[in-house]
């Protein structure tokens, strides 16, 4: 009867054969490896060789190349480079970087060397397409980096005006050199002869364009969930009325100095820039201060101007509550003839640290719009420079505004709007001769107008209730120059409803005569229901503890329970 192998047998044979295990599979691995690097080597050889030979018959000129390049049309066997670059001078192959499986193959005059790196196992790798006129120019090799400098004496700037990118892709010029960021995946970028070039190559990514040269004659549209970030990079785009036009959900952001001019003639309800359409349309400006509002001087920061009418026009669709146009701007100047920025039909605005000059008028809001308009510096010469119209709302929050108008107010709101006004200085300034609608702040309709801490300076009065609105005047200084009979620095000319509530402030004025009076109310109608209302502390009329009024008494009433709200 055979016996089986006992447990210790057992035990010993798989002994021998883990520590024949230990021996050869190192071995083993190290001649698959060779293997390996050797077929890789040949490889990266094979595809030098190609590429030379089809030097002899091609020629491209100096410089560094993607493997993945379409002008290197190399014909070999094997494993071709999935990334990498090749260097050629004088027709030749100088040098190469190959990614072959995952070993880099370095390549250096005929003689080649073999490692293994993240860089050649990095799955992340990209390629940068350079395209210009509807072709592939360039093929640039980006590997895991996201930034990359390109010299344009490296590429064909010919009738080249701007470059534009897709996917996210940034772009900015420093030192002459164009610099590429934010990759984080393959991308195209465009050579564009015109911006109307560039807006066309754009997709419905994050689409980014960098302008490289001055451009005339511009107009071009945004529209069909287009997104486009556009550098001005101190250069000048001139045209005609609407040269950029934001439509249906277009999106545009201008960034950076640079001049945006609109020359022509035409008085009509169009801008340099206009956004209109019935989508959610959508434009940002962040820019900075210029150095002069003419577009002959320009020289620096950025100015939109608009030689016959508005810089910038919005129009919202205010017959669909749900659909808003959106405007953001962040410094910058800008000017034209009138309506300098116009906020229509129901645009949801947000205005901050802007220089706006106008020869009419300067902000305009309508419609069912809302602004908030934040250390904004307005200037209008013939008008308002802010008015307030529809049923909008309105923020004023710091900054100032003047009017040299000779017969209006530098702050006014009509129809049935609410506005805001907080921490700003409003000042009339009309070198015209006198006439009381030279007003600091004016409610002309059904509005409410919130005043707080405002410095306001005016010829005529300093804060005027007309119609049936209402006036809070919680805090501020309010002083007038000149007066005329029936009016004074707080003037309530009411229908049935107008109301002033005076909580706080100082009210001042130089002139002494029997008619420029403090607080007047309307004297030629007795109806109910129009009252100016005030605190009996924490008021200072610098002539007086008390108000000097003028109008009928019984609409003048004392309130220490007064909140202004």
């Amino acid at each position: 009867m055979k016996k089986g192998f006992t447990l210790v047998e057992l035990l010993a044979v798989i002994v021998i054969l883990a520590v024949l295990a230990l021996i050869t599979t190192p071995i083993l691995l190290n001649v698959i490896e060779s293997s390996r690097k050797s077929t890789a080597l040949n490889s990266a050889e094979g595809y030098v060789r190609a590429v030379s030979n089809y030097l002899i018959m091609n020629e491209l000129s100096d410089g560094l190349y993607s493997v993945l390049d379409n002008n290197i049309k190399a014909e070999y066997t094997g494993t071709g480079p999935s990334n990498g670059s090749i260097t050629i001078k004088k027709g030749n192959v100088e040098s190469a970087n190959l990614c072959i499986n995952k070993y880099s193959i370095d390549y250096v005059d005929g003689v080649s060397s073999i490692s293994e790196n993240d860089y050649c196992k990095d799955t992340n790798n990209k390629t940068l397409v350079l395209n210009k006129n509807g072709k592939q120019l360039k093929s640039i090799y980006v590997g895991g980096n996201t930034n990359i400098s390109i010299n344009p004496n490296d590429i064909d700037m010919n009738d080249v005006r701007n470059m534009s990118c897709n996917n996210g892709v940034g772009l900015t010029e420093e030192n002459g050199n164009i610099l590429i960021n934010n990759i984080l995946g393959n991308a195209n970028c465009y050579l564009n002869n015109t911006l109307k070039d560039a807006i066309y190559n754009a997709d419905t990514t994050e689409n980014n364009i960098l302008l490289l040269e001055d451009e005339e004659n511009v107009a071009v549209g945004i529209e069909n969930n287009k997104k486009i970030t556009l550098n001005m990079n101190g250069k000048k785009l001139i045209g005609s009325v609407n040269l950029i036009f934001i439509r249906e959900t277009g999106d545009l952001t201008i960034n950076g100095d640079g001049l945006i001019y609109s020359n022509s003639k035409s008085d009509s309800y169009n801008g340099a820039i206009k956004m209109h359409g019935s989508g959610n349309a959508k434009l940002t400006i962040n820019g900075n201060e210029c150095n002069s509002m003419n577009p002959e001087e320009y020289q620096s920061g950025l100015l939109i101007y608009a030689d016959a009418n508005s810089s910038i026009a919005s129009y919202g669709v205010k017959s669909q509550p749900d659909i808003q146009a959106e405007l953001n701007i962040n410094g910058g100047c800008y000017s034209g003839e009138n309506r300098v920025i116009a906020v229509f039909g129901n645009t949801k605005a947000n205005i901050s640290n802007a220089k706006v000059f106008a020869n009419s008028n300067g902000i305009v809001v309508t419609d069912t719009s809302s602004i908030t308009s934040t250390n904004n510096d307005v200037t209008s010469l013939n008008d308002y420079a802010f008015i307030i119209n529809g049923t909008s709302t309105a923020n004023i929050e710091g900054g100032k505004y003047v009017s040299k108008a000779g017969g209006n107010a530098t702050v006014q709101a009509q129809g049935d709007s609410i506005l805001n006004i907080k921490d700003a200085i409003i000042r009339q300034e009309s070198t015209s001769e006198y006439n009381w609608a030279q007003i600091g702040i004016r409610n002309e309709g059904t509005n409410k107008i919130n005043i707080e801490n405002v410095d306001v300076k005016s010829k005529g009065p300093a804060v005027y209730n007309n119609r049936s609105g209402i006036i809070n005047i919680k805090s501020g200084t309010f002083e007038s120059i000149n007066l005329a009979v029936n009016s004074g620095i707080v003037t309530n000319n009411a229908v049935e409803g107008a109301t002033i509530n005076i909580c706080g402030g100082t009210f001042k004025t130089e002139v002494k005569n029997a008619y420029d009076l403090f607080l007047t109310v309307n004297e030629s109608m007795d109806s109910i229901g129009f009252y100016t209302k005030y605190r009996s502390t924490g008021i200072n009329w610098i002539n007086g503890n008390e108000p000097t009024k003028y109008g009928l008494e019984n609409h003048f009433i004392v309130d220490d329970n007064l909140t202004c709200e």
